[in-house]
């Protein structure tokens, strides 16, 4: 993502040498036009690197221009990620059917040998399900606890209350959440996929009620 905005807003600025680095990694003449603000799916089809100098050098240039316009990468990665900080917007994909990968199936001649058949009379069904889980996440309290970005300030929050009783040892437990919260951070899309944070979203129950347990230990001591 970093690299296709670099080259759709500082295009004029990179050098005949770096795109020739770039273009071993990534396809430079198409990721500016196919670049879009809140996925990488685009710009990652296009990858195509041959070897580890190719992505040595890429990374070389990725620094180098990173030194150049910080910005343009800061902008790059919170137009991908501010979903993760925003519990007021709905982040949750609806599924009425099992058709999702049917071109895929297509493609690969695999439709005999996998087949989803749904019977005539649960027609509408999924749809009557749908609606029903969609209504639920748009209550007050309930749709909070199916949104991403509660969850991740969730995790801001009691690690600083883990910093502030002084409970070192607990915060390696939190060590798995935050690397998963990193490669969240950079990974190619969050937007319509709140399958990546689920590590966490499924920890922080477990992490809530341990932390409550010993707080409650330490104020009977």
């Amino acid at each position: 993502m970093h690299k296709a905005r670099y080259v759709r807003d500082y295009g004029d600025d990179v050098t005949e040498e770096e795109k020739e680095v770039i273009g071993k990694v990534l396809d430079y003449n198409k990721i500016a036009d196919v670049y879009m603000e809140l996925t990488s799916d685009p710009v990652k089809t296009t990858y195509h690197a041959e070897s580890t100098d190719d992505l040595i050098a890429y990374f070389k240039v990725w620094f180098k221009q990173f030194w150049k316009h910080p910005l343009c990468y800061v902008e790059a990665t919170w137009n991908q990620n501010y979903y993760l900080f925003a519990p007021n917007i709905d982040n949750i994909v609806y599924n009425k059917d099992c058709t999702i990968a049917h071109e895929i199936m297509e493609q690969m001649g695999m439709q005999e040998q996998i087949s989803f058949h749904v019977p005539e009379k649960m027609h509408g069904i999924c749809s009557i399900m749908v609606s029903y889980y969609t209504l639920l996440h748009r209550l007050p309290v309930i749709g909070m606890l199916s949104n991403v970005g509660f969850y991740i300030i969730l995790l801001w929050m009691i690690t600083f209350f883990f910093l502030k009783d002084g409970r070192k040892r607990e915060l390696w437990l939190l060590l798995p959440l935050w690397l998963t919260f990193l490669i969240i951070i950079a990974s190619s899309q969050i937007q319509n996929q709140p399958r990546y944070a689920f590590p966490i979203i499924y920890a922080m129950p477990i992490l809530i009620a341990l932390y409550k347990r010993d707080a409650y230990k330490m104020s009977d001591k």
